[in-house]
């Protein structure tokens, strides 16, 4: 017996191949055209998604498929991750391409699920389970009778179980899906009660907000006006009494110099 790779659509192919040229070979294009063979996108697997209120429940029926994933390989190694989402009536949209440490740990992970004997006795189609809130991923192995939940390994997670605090569920660990989501579930609390908390500052914080506008004193609409006329008349400048008595004066004998009379 097998793990199983369910094919997606051709579109979904098409969609991953494209970003991979577009971002991935345009951006290291020199090394890429210098090494023996080019990317290669191989292990395509069905990407489904559980929230933090669906682990409470346990239920893998729960997960929301979203799209395909495909690990890009160069010769033996995974050097990124494509994943196209899946819209309304089937349509392939490019999503992102990834190189964090979910990429390594995917091949990993999948390498490490041919060697367990239920694999050994039976057909799984592989699929991968994401819990974005609690930075969770876990190759599932879905099969006729059975599922198995195998979380992906990661740097961050690596450390998580060598430290104190030790990780919520082991790497390469095969997990009846019960045993995972149980393992989850005091994180997935804690973390909802975070994001309770916050929630209700916000909404605290813009009710004090909005009392505190409504006792501002309102403006004045009713400010006096000016005077009829006064403008007017303040605008209109009469000439100086001084400038008019000058006026009148010139040529006479106050105005200025006496003519000499003549003597011829």
């Amino acid at each position: 017996m097998a793990l199983l790779e369910k094919r997606p659509p051709k579109a979904f192919f098409e969609v991953a191949s494209a970003a991979v040229n577009k971002l991935l070979v345009a951006q290291h294009g020199g090394a890429m055209a210098a090494a023996a063979t080019g990317p290669e996108i191989a292990a395509p697997h069905a990407v489904y998604t559980f929230g933090l209120s669906d682990i409470a429940k346990g239920k893998l029926s729960a997960a929301k498929r979203v799209g395909w994933r495909y690990l890009v390989m160069q010769q033996d190694a995974a050097v990124a991750a494509a994943q196209v989402n899946q819209g309304a009536g089937g349509t392939a949209s490019f999503s992102h391409l990834n190189s964090g440490p979910f990429v390594a740990g995917t091949k990993e992970a999948l390498e490490f699920t041919e060697s367990l004997p239920d694999v050994q006795r039976d057909n799984y189609e592989v699929r991968l389970l994401s819990i974005p809130a609690l930075y969770q991923m876990a190759i599932w192995l879905h099969g006729k009778t059975k599922d198995l939940l195998v979380p992906v390994p990661s740097p961050t997670q690596q450390a998580a179980s060598a430290g104190a605090n030790s990780s919520a569920v082991q790497p390469n660990h095969a997990y009846l899906p019960a045993e995972y989501f149980a393992a989850l579930l005091p994180h997935a609390q804690r973390r909802l009660q975070l994001e309770q908390g916050l929630e209700e500052g916000r909404t605290e914080s813009g009710a004090s907000q909005s009392k505190g506008a409504s006792q501002r004193p309102r403006a004045s609409s009713g400010a006096k006006k000016p005077a009829a006329g006064g403008s007017k008349r303040a605008g209109r400048s009469r000439a100086p009494k001084t400038r008019r008595a000058a006026a009148k004066k010139v040529g006479g004998r106050k105005g200025g110099t006496r003519p000499k009379r003549s003597t011829k």
